[in-house]
Formats: structure tokens, C-alpha cells, sequence
């Protein structure tokens, strides 16, 4: 129950644009970064973070919107 109420009242459209603004960033500007620095462990691991938290992001949200609402 308590699970229930996080998820229905936190993953709205807005905590939705956080999360994709976020991975957005990481893997278009940290990415870079890391990859131009020579860094191929950060690189990856901030790859692989960014497209977590798109996968996280929405599949929360499309939780949210469906099942709890």
C-alpha cells in the first residue's frame, strides 16, 4: 500500500521531463566528455546510467498513468 501511494503520487508528466532531461544530459554531455577524456569506463557507465534511467523514467510513469490511476 505504502509502495502504491509513492508511485501514484510522485511519477507524474513532470518527475517524467526530470528524469529524460537528466539522461539527456548525461549521455549527450557527460558522454562526450568522457569518451573526448579517453575515460571508456565513465563513458560506459554513464551510457548505460542514462539509458536506466529513460527506461526507469517511463516505464514508472506509464505505471503510474495505467495501473494506479
Amino acid at each position: 500500500m505504502y509502495i502504491k501511494n509513492i508511485i501514484e503520487n510522485t511519477f507524474s508528466l513532470d518527475t517524467l521531463g526530470v528524469f529524460l532531461i537528466s539522461a539527456i544530459i548525461l549521455f549527450f554531455i557527460d558522454c562526450k566528455d568522457f569518451k573526448k577524456k579517453g575515460l571508456t569506463k565513465e563513458y560506459k557507465a554513464a551510457k548505460g546510467f542514462a539509458i536506466f534511467l529513460i527506461i526507469f523514467g517511463l516505464v514508472m510513469y506509464i505505471i503510474a498513468e495505467s495501473v494506479f490511476r
